[in-house]
């Protein structure tokens, strides 16, 4: 018995089809500048918070440090012994962000290995940048122990999204060829694949 050229599933990608290959580019492409927008935007409020004086910065993580001072009191710490760990916290996850932004567009634009490089490269540079810019602000310092850990905020992010990338390509792909299958399984059935 002869095959059906479509009924092959092709290792490429999907099913094969042409058709199927560029809807799946569009998303992609897509998703690509939605996150790019988001990372730009994010970039952005990290220059803006490297940018405030040392006075307004740890202002902001008193106030943060009482509120969960506030809310956890089983803690049985005061918010003078949660502010210097919630001070390195929010680097760590302002970076986490930044990375699992800029990673997700990267690697929707790029493929998985040249997008996670370029994304950890790119949000490295941030990192120390962000904290050159501090030099320049009031009552702030750049310490290399801070951008150490915002390289690894940055790099738990790029791998976030590198994974988040392929669970959803692959349960694409699984939706993509389950349906192509059944639909050639029927046309098969009913005898219109002669």
């Amino acid at each position: 018995m002869k095959r059906d050229k479509k009924c092959r599933l092709s290792s490429y990608y999907y099913d094969g089809s042409i058709l199927q290959r560029r809807r799946h580019m569009k998303k992609r492409r897509l998703t690509a500048i939605v996150f790019g927008i988001m990372a730009v935007a994010w970039a952005g409020l990290l220059f803006f918070f490297s940018g405030q004086s040392g006075a307004d910065s740890s202002s902001l993580s008193r106030e943060v440090a009482r509120m969960i001072a506030r809310w956890f009191p089983g803690l049985g710490m005061g918010p003078a012994d949660i502010e210097p760990g919630l001070r390195k916290l929010a680097h760590f996850g302002i970076f986490a962000v930044e990375g699992f932004f800029a990673g997700t567009a990267l690697t929707c634009a790029l493929g998985y290995a040249k997008g996670a490089a370029l994304s950890v490269g790119t949000c490295v540079l941030m990192a120390v940048a962000n904290e050159f810019h501090q030099r320049f602000s009031v009552g702030r310092s750049c310490e290399f122990r801070d951008m150490l850990i915002d390289s690894g905020g940055a790099l738990l992010g790029v791998a976030a999204a590198l994974l988040s990338v392929m669970i959803a390509e692959n349960i694409i792909r699984k939706k993509s060829r389950r349906a192509y299958v059944t639909v050639n399984l029927n046309e098969y059935r009913t005898g219109e694949n002669k």
